[in-house]
């Protein structure tokens, strides 16, 4: 899963991203949860440009198609160009992306947020996404991640 992820963080694959939308649809279903709207994390527009694509709207955009849910970009955008979290601690994350997102209130307050990302490491990323989210006023914010990192390596 290592190697897949990271081969599509620069060669988009859409036949993965379908793969794995298939089984994150499943975990959602067997949530139960109420979803109004999918949201891939937003990435810095400096690595929107240098890739040409999220990389996780390549399985954040077939799960919404397979949920029926809407899918969205402007909800939530990364207003800071913050560095890359590789090689970072839990604490130097955590300080790297503290206010590098914004929700745009008009479009989420009162809904149901599903924020979808490939990897998890910290959480700093997720956790400072959806409290963008939550201080936008969404009801419920929802998450789910293709893979949670192995810390203990990527801090040795």
């Amino acid at each position: 899963m290592a190697k897949a992820i990271v081969a599509l963080k620069y060669h988009p694959n859409r036949a993965f991203g379908e793969i794995v939308a298939s089984k994150l649809a499943q975990l959602v279903r067997s949530e139960h949860w109420t979803i109004d709207l999918i949201l891939a994390m937003p990435q810095s527009r400096r690595s929107f440009v240098e890739r040409g694509y999220n990389q996780v709207e390549m399985f954040s955009k077939p799960l919404s198609r397979l949920l029926g849910v809407k899918h969205g970009r402007k909800q939530i955008q990364r207003k800071l160009n913050t560095r890359t979290q590789v090689g970072l601690d839990h604490n130097d994350r955590y300080k790297n992306v503290r206010n590098a997102f914004i929700a745009e209130e008009h479009l989420i307050s009162g809904i149901n947020i599903l924020l979808v990302d490939d990897v998890i490491t910290s959480g700093a990323s997720l956790n400072f996404a959806a409290k963008a989210i939550r201080g936008g006023l969404a009801k419920n914010v929802y998450a789910v991640c293709l893979a949670r990192a192995d810390i203990e390596r990527h801090n040795a």
